[in-house]
């Protein structure tokens, strides 16, 4: 057991497997928790937040399944995931990347963003969202690329927010992140800088609370559609397939 379970108290009923991959069963609010426990230790903590299009790059790459499974804490960001496995608690990267924020902003805490220089927003206009919207902070923006590692090593910042899309981003956390800055917290946040910078729109409210932003998602960007179709079909196909073989065959 990671030394955050122990800062949260979370026990093994907490942990749920889905294709293998033991997911952590909590809330916002116990995630703030923990993370802050492990913040005033300096310890290194990995935070992956999945959804459905992860969870079926995991049950297809036994190499990625492997790197997904490496981060320290797992949870769940995605409705199809939450409803299908049956999970309390579902916490968005956005959500969970806020949090973070707002911990940073209140102690005035070291925070990098890791960003594509191909991405939706340039880097440019990530720093710019960063140095308006979290001031207290003190922000900088890295690229994934080699040149970066030693700048951000000797930046050592307390929280690390990670935004290079899935399977990018989890690689990156445990083979090069969790090095080069050992005692951070580092989270995967997928699209959370375009939400910031207004670069993609963020479904409203109530889209969100029933768990559709997949449709809005569908509405406003018709070309995700077969990204959306993988979420909302085959990932709960290839889900109850697993669950009706795993009770078939007894384990």
């Amino acid at each position: 057991m990671y030394i955050f379970d122990y800062a949260i108290g979370m026990n093994e009923s907490q942990h749920k497997a889905v294709f293998g991959v033991p997911i952590d069963d909590i809330s916002l609010l116990t995630l703030q928790e923990g993370a802050e426990a492990m913040l005033q230790r300096r310890h290194l903590l990995t935070i992956a937040t999945l959804n459905p299009e992860i969870m079926l790059e995991v049950k297809k790459d036994p190499q990625y399944a492997r790197i997904v499974q490496a981060h320290m804490t797992k949870i769940v960001d995605g409705f199809g995931l939450q409803l299908l496995g049956n999970f309390s608690h579902r916490v968005s990267g956005v959500e969970c990347a806020e949090m973070l924020m707002r911990v940073a902003c209140a102690q005035k805490l070291k925070v990098a963003f890791i960003v594509r220089a191909d991405g939706l927003s340039t880097p440019e206009e990530v720093t710019q969202i960063a140095h308006q919207r979290f001031s207290s902070a003190t922000v900088r923006v890295f690229l994934p690329e080699s040149a970066y590692d030693e700048p951000l090593q000797q930046f050592d910042p307390h929280i690390v927010l990670v935004g290079l899309g899935f399977p990018h981003q989890e690689r990156w956390v445990i083979e090069r992140g969790s090095t080069l800055t050992p005692h951070s917290i580092i989270l995967c946040v997928g699209g959370t800088f375009d939400y910031w910078t207004g670069a993609k729109p963020r479904a409203p409210k109530f889209f969100q609370k029933i768990g559709m932003e997949w449709l809005w998602r569908l509405i406003v960007q018709p070309s995700r559609i077969l990204r959306i179709f993988r979420a909302v079909v085959v990932f709960p196909c290839m889900y109850l397939f697993s669950v009706v073989y795993k009770n078939k065959n007894g384990y």
